[in-house]
């Protein structure tokens, strides 16, 4: 009977116990014929009980030899199957776990042997064998859940799932579990330590959370293998955004995103400078490499996981990578390059190039309101238009033009479509609150193609910023240019009538304006002054006290960190902060920082304020159209009560949301609500825009 029983606890059914599958479980069961009536009802009960022992480690043990085979390892069969580096890992742990159990059943044999009575009681064998009570079911578990979802638990999924079974209150599964994990653990850690140390990512299977989009290959002229070829990869526009980039669903639910960008940064650092380096002249020291090495093998021996420990490790190696590829590269001096192309073109810093190019646009919005169908921007049209716009410029022969594209979303409404509705706004996030208001509604986005190391600076996040920048700007430059534009018709306008009124040629009655109308009219140019004011004090008010000062302050920045060693620097006085700038990181907060600071200059940060900033600059439009309209055609177009957008309509709105843009920047700056920006920069603003007291005194009528 003992004999019988050992067998079948190690897997083996026999004579007594016969092994049964159920259709509710794939789980074997061993169980004691009916006709064995040997035995008493609860004898049979304790034998079939320990019998199960028999059953969990048979089902485990099948599934860890399925999976041994080239088929299984490789995932290559019809039938999705669990596969990888990492499912090998775990079956590895399996085994472990299995030969322990495989042990004790070898010494509970011995013991029986070694029994001076004849007879050996179930309890005492249940007692030696009570451990794996909780520990081959948990295992039998784990198997079917992975069995049942292999495309759930696959990579670093796989190890989110283990990590979760180790949070057990029953020490013996505890213990198991982070065994297991180990084993699996073991194999992420070579696939970081190949990564952040080589370069080299060795991921067959899709396990590993940073993926490859394409590969790159380097062919410099062999009489030039005694240089690098980090010229060749700016040349040839080379971003880590084309190679490399993070699969989020792999990524272990114990690791920070910070910590998976942070490797993924250190391997694309170590990638390109062993790609682009042929002569090894400035290839990471070897001290560094063994440092590094000897870091994450320390971490990789440890049996129980400490994030603390892993993000300290990720982060000094990042430091000491980053360190190295700053010497090597010169990030100061093309981060200055780059912060002058956006100043230039993002900024609306070259403005006889941005004039240009909003009157292709406004003569692309006139030859398209002419047509019968409808409006479709092309970028192709757009682009063109820019390198027209640039003949005759500053910008003519400057190279950045090559890199710069626009991309255009159009619009999703039919023929007719206004974008000055005001139930946009309600809609519209601060990063698209502008970019619909210059073409029919279609949204217009620049795209700069930013070579390798700067794409580590100037992610997709910076360029979006940037673009809700320049979207605003050229609105509001737009509509400044527009206001003028008005004035000089409505001159030309006048100066012709009375030429033909002195030469005796104007005969037509309508031309000559009763006093009424002439009132309505000077109220009319009256209101085109206010606005220009307005318009006028928010556009210097940007590019002098915002843009200007906040560009200077941060390019003096990277000019002496640029002229220094890295971590000499502290950004000390600049935005309150004393963190010295050391490494890429370090540059893309104090970036990020400076986009903070112009974006709290140019108000776009207090939504209440673009809300009415827009609203502004549609009713500036709509006053336009109408204004432009009236003085083309002859046409007394303001004084017919049937307009749809009489002055009287138009003065009453444009006052009410410049009064309320007023008195909300005076309540912030009485506040001290706006802690960004440039120093007193909101001062500037209410001294330029109320330096006579117009706003002043309206507001104290109005208390």
């Amino acid at each position: 009977m003992l004999h019988e029983l050992l067998l079948a606890l190690s897997g083996h059914p026999g004579d007594i116990f016969v092994l049964h599958l159920t259709d509710s479980s794939t789980t074997p069961v061993f169980r004691i014929p009916e006709d064995f009536t040997f035995l008493h009802p609860s004898e049979k009960g304790a034998l079939e009980q320990l019998a199960q022992l028999g059953g969990w480690y048979r089902r485990v043990k099948t599934f860890t030899e399925q999976h041994r085979s080239k088929e299984w390892l490789s995932g290559s069969s019809r039938v999705k199957l669990p596969h990888g580096a990492y499912f090998q890992g775990f079956c590895q742990g399996i085994r472990q776990a299995l030969k322990d159990y495989e042990d004790a059943i070898v010494e509970l044999e011995g013991r029986i042997l070694k029994q001076t009575s004849s007879q050996t009681p179930l309890s005492l064998i249940s007692s030696w064998l009570s451990p794996f009570f909780f520990i081959l079911p948990h295992l039998d578990s784990l198997v079917g859940l992975i069995e049942e979802k292999p495309d759930l638990y696959h990579g670093g999924r796989l190890l989110s799932l283990l990590a979760s079974k180790c949070e057990s209150g029953v020490s013996e599964v505890r213990e198991t579990m982070l065994k297991l994990t180990q084993h699996v653990r073991k194999v992420f850690y070579q696939q970081i330590t190949s990564w952040i140390v080589y370069g080299t990512l060795a991921d067959p299977h899709g396990e590993f959370f940073v993926k490859r989009l394409s590969s790159v290959h380097f062919a410099p002229n062999s009489k030039e293998a005694h240089e690098t070829s980090y010229s060749q990869l700016e040349n040839d526009n080379f971003t880590f955004q084309k190679l490399f980039t993070l699969d989020t669903k792999q990524i272990p639910d114990f690791i920070p995103i910070k910590v998976a960008n942070s490797i993924l940064f250190v391997g694309q650092s170590v990638y390109t400078i062993r790609m682009a380096n042929i002569s090894q002249v400035h290839s990471i020291p070897t001290f560094l490499t063994s440092k590094h090495l000897k870091l994450l093998l320390e971490l990789s021996k440890s049996p129980v996981y400490r994030g603390i420990e892993l993000e300290s490790v990720v982060l000094e190696i990042r430091k000491d990578v980053s360190e190295w590829l700053w010497k090597v590269v010169l990030v100061g001096e093309k981060t200055l390059g780059c912060l002058e192309v956006f100043r230039k073109f993002f900024l609306l810093g070259s403005g006889d190039y941005f004039l240009q190019l909003i009157e292709s646009f406004e003569a692309l919005r006139t030859a398209r309101q002419k047509e019968m169908r409808k409006v479709v921007i092309k970028e192709q049209e757009l682009n063109a238009m820019m390198i027209q716009s640039s003949v005759g410029t500053s910008v003519e022969d400057d190279p950045t033009l090559e890199k710069l594209s626009f991309r255009v979303t159009p619009a999703s409404t039919k023929p007719g479509y206004d974008s000055h509705k005001d139930e946009l706004s309600d809609t519209h996030s601060p990063s698209n609150l502008y970019n619909d208001l210059l073409l029919f509604g279609s949204r217009i986005e620049l795209q700069y193609s930013i070579s390798w190391p700067m794409d580590l600076i100037f992610t997709d996040v910076e360029m979006e910023r940037y673009n809700a920048l320049m979207s605003f700007l050229l609105v509001l430059r737009r509509t400044h240019n527009r206001l003028q534009k008005v004035w000089m018709l409505g001159n030309a306008v006048r100066r012709q009538d009375l030429r033909w009124q002195c030469k005796g040629r104007l005969h037509d009655e309508s031309r000559f304006y009763e006093p009424k109308e002439m009132a309505h009219d000077e109220r009319m140019w009256r209101l085109r002054t206010k606005m220009l004011h307005f318009v006028d004090s928010i556009w210097s008010h940007v590019q002098t006290d915002a843009i200007e000062t906040c560009s200077t302050d941060f390019s003096e920045l990277i000019r002496a960190t640029a002229l220094t060693q890295p971590g000499e620097v502290s950004i000390e006085g600049y935005r309150g902060s004393t963190k010295p700038l050391h490494d890429f990181e370090d540059i893309r907060s104090a970036h990020s920082l400076h986009l903070d600071q112009l974006f709290a200059a140019c108000l776009l940060f207090y939504r209440p304020l673009s809300l009415a900033l827009r609203k502004i600059f549609v009713t500036c439009d709509t006053f336009c159209n109408q204004l432009e309209k009236g003085l083309s055609s002859d046409s007394k177009i303001f004084h017919f009560e049937e307009n749809e957008h009489p002055v009287e309509r138009i003065e009453q709105e444009f006052g009410e949301q410049s009064e309320f843009f007023f008195r909300t920047v005076s309540d912030m700056n009485r506040q001290g609500g706006s802690n960004t920006g440039p120093a007193r920069h909101l001062d500037q603003l209410l001294l330029r825009l109320d330096f006579n007291n117009t706003y002043s005194l309206a507001r104290t009528t109005l208390n």
